[in-house]
């Protein structure tokens, strides 16, 4: 991977802080999916000793495959949006 390839996928990384969840935190507002992600990530590394017949390298790869998916709907909303803004854009 080039270094503007892996810059671009962290850009889009980034903007799933903004792109939030159902669930909502213990202060009462939307859970970004970033949150979600490292939480569930932090909490898999804490529980590690409990499970050692567990691959932990494989629930975080697990973990992380969650947040690419987030990183894949956001491209996709991202898309849907500059198709919009065209077709108002043709319609005046």
């Amino acid at each position: 991977m080039n270094p503007g390839e892996l810059l671009k996928i962290l850009n889009v990384a980034e903007k799933l802080k903004c792109n939030t969840r159902h669930c909502y935190t213990s202060s009462g507002r939307h859970e970004s999916v970033a949150e979600h992600c490292w939480r569930t990530a932090l909490m898999a590394m804490l529980l590690e000793s409990e499970f050692p017949q567990a691959d932990m390298n494989k629930v975080i790869k697990m973990i992380q495959g969650k947040l690419l998916r987030g990183i894949f709907l956001v491209l996709i909303k991202l898309q849907k949006m500059k198709q919009m803004k065209v077709m108002f854009s043709m319609i005046g």
